[in-house]
């Protein structure tokens, strides 16, 4: 199952992680970018069909675009739509020339009822990303990168030094160019097959570009955004609506007494209900309480994806509810705030929703989770507020044998725990479904690591899974072989040994002084131990393989791992191992509301 949280080309790479970020949209066909305009040229290029004229397109290589410029206007137009569809607006020096010229053209479109006199370069994009790089900001304003190891008495001075630049660059950006971005959006025409934006840029976004963006062709929208007054947000045709299809609202910290987004947010939700079919929602203002009261509840008959995140604190049940009425595929709701009652009993009361098929949420309701036995996919998040060790073992795993349709499963033990409990694995292994399986035990944020993982008695325990093609263990740590470490300190203490320098066996007083330095200093024996952990869960991988005959990749000691068959041998092996960075985005594209590739 695809999730809805991906848009356009829903691809997955060998991990089964969304690779959206990597694809364009495609470039729209030569009649819309020419905005029905006839062809200047005779070239009989341009009497062919508009369906073959894009297959001809997508074929020139993207070095080749900007000699086709040069042709003619006809060809400039159709190297544009390639290299325009995708625009991210980022402060460079590319991009402000960009603004204005997309600027000179809204002008003109407005002198001209609409329309330009030459074929615009705003009729070629189809996806915007506004987000103001930091790094351009500090190139463009002789900003300096200051050193957060220096000592606090010169790194406060050096700060303080470069605060007019940093006020001239806040001027520059908040004050002129994301106006001028704007004042683009809020005239419809100007971007006329605009359909995907993504606002990065944490930005007081004024009622007017609200209005603009809800007229406008958009969609798919993600922003975020500050609210220093809140406000009901009316459109000037109230009959159309706001007919989003995506919608990523997420709220930042605000600082002023009388700030909110309570009403801004009930009455976006509104208008785009009967059109929503995927809504994240991401709030960080613990001050904030939601309500549709006292006004009009709306229907989502077309919501299928539901993320809520962050700190969220409901009035009443009128939101969740309106939203748990829908035809839900996928339901996400994590970390939310202390106040959080209202959501528990809300999802206690609702039963079953029966097109449900994802879950994600680390403690919900013993009462809703068993009234949706018909679901596929289970992620119990992370283990800093979830379950105990005795419900997961006396409530859960025993019910989530009758899930018969259950085939992904992420469950996590308590930062306290520091080995998996025997009856616990025993209990997963009668989750003869599972397709995937991620385990989670022990401390995982931060550098400490508490699970002492014994990879023997999993084997045995979840030999029984003959469908497992993903595993994933979280948290695991192993023996220290380093100087004065301890397993807590597995990863952190990467110091090198006396065999990793060739000196086993060698009496420490022996080794050459200029040798030593990988034996007690992290960051030198870095590379050492970094080899010999790669080997050492290589070879821990390798003896999953002969238990899990499906197993297709495999993530141990903080490394993916993936397999496939080597023709040749015809035997399956190891065939690449990747240190993954980012875990928590990582996870929940698997084993959460990302996409499924089984």
């Amino acid at each position: 199952m695809s999730s809805g949280f991906h848009l356009f080309n829903r691809r997955t790479d060998r991990w089964g992680m969304s690779q959206n970020n990597l694809v364009s949209a495609r470039p729209l066909t030569f009649d819309r970018v020419m905005e029905n305009r006839a062809s200047a040229s005779a070239s009989p290029l341009f009497s062919l069909p508009v369906e073959i004229l894009s297959k001809i397109t997508e074929a020139i290589s993207s070095s080749s675009l900007s000699n086709l410029a040069l042709v003619n206007s006809d060809c400039r137009q159709i190297a544009r739509s390639r290299q325009f569809s995708t625009v991210h607006l980022d402060y460079s020096h590319a991009s402000v020339a960009l603004v204005e010229l997309l600027a000179r053209e809204t002008t003109e479109r407005i002198s001209k009822n609409g329309s330009t006199s030459f074929p615009s370069l705003g009729a070629c994009i189809r996806q915007m990303t506004v987000s103001t790089s930091q790094a351009i900001l500090r190139q463009r304003f002789a900003i300096l990168d200051i050193d957060y190891t220096l000592d606090q008495e010169t790194y406060s001075a050096i700060s303080k030094a470069q605060m007019p630049k940093w006020q001239l660059a806040n001027i520059a950006v908040d004050e002129v160019y994301l106006p001028q971005v704007a004042s683009i959006l809020c005239y419809r025409q100007s971007l006329p097959y605009l359909e995907y934006l993504d606002w990065e840029d944490v930005w007081n976004i004024p009622p007017s570009l609200y209005s603009a963006i809800a007229a406008s062709s958009i969609q798919h929208l993600k922003y975020r955004s500050q609210v220093d007054l809140d406000f009901q947000l009316h459109l000037l045709d109230n009959a159309r609506g706001w007919p989003l299809r995506t919608l990523h609202m997420e709220w930042g910290l605000v600082f002023h007494e009388n700030a909110g987004n309570s009403l801004l947010t009930a009455s976006i939700l509104r208008l785009c209900a009967p059109t929503l079919e995927t809504l994240t929602w991401c709030s960080h203002n613990l001050d904030d309480k939601y309500t549709f009261a006292p006004g009009s509840v709306p229907t989502f008959p077309n919501l299928r994806y539901l993320r809520l995140q962050r700190i969220i604190t409901l009035v009443d049940s009128t939101i969740l509810d309106a939203f748990l009425n829908a035809k839900l595929v996928s339901l996400s709701i994590s970390y939310l705030g202390k106040e959080d009652s209202i959501m528990k009993q809300t999802l206690e009361s609702r039963g079953c929703i029966p097109s449900l098929r994802t879950l994600v949420m680390h403690d919900p309701p013993l009462s809703f989770l068993l009234a949706n036995p018909q679901l596929t996919k289970i992620d119990f998040g992370y283990n800093f507020c979830g379950f105990s060790a005795a419900t997961l073992e006396i409530e859960i795993l025993p019910r989530l044998a009758g899930f018969s349709n259950l085939t992904s499963l992420r469950i996590a033990w308590p930062v306290e725990c520091s080995s998996m409990p025997t009856e616990s694995l025993r209990l997963i292994g009668k989750l003869q479904n599972l397709s995937q399986l991620c385990i989670m035990c022990g401390r995982v944020g931060g550098w400490r690591r508490s699970w002492e993982v014994n990879h023997q008695e999993i084997r045995e325990a979840l030999s029984v899974l003959p469908r497992l093609k993903r595993l994933a263990l979280q948290g695991d740590t192993y023996e220290a072989l380093g100087n004065f470490s301890t397993p807590e300190r597995y990863y952190v203490d990467t110091f090198a040994t006396q065999g990793d320098l060739g000196y086993q066996g060698v009496d420490f007083l022996e080794i050459p002084d200029e040798d030593m330095g990988p034996l007690f200093n992290a960051d030198q024996g870095k590379p050492f131990w970094e080899m010999r952990h790669a080997a050492n869960m290589r070879a821990e991988a390798e003896t999953y393989l002969n238990i899990f005959p499906n197993l297709e990749w495999i993530f141990l000691g903080e490394r993916a791992m993936c397999i496939e068959l080597d023709s040749s041998l015809g035997i399956r092996r190891i065939a690449s191992t990747t240190k993954v960075e980012n875990e928590y985005s990582f996870f929940i594209e698997i084993f959460g509301d990302g996409p499924n590739s089984d």
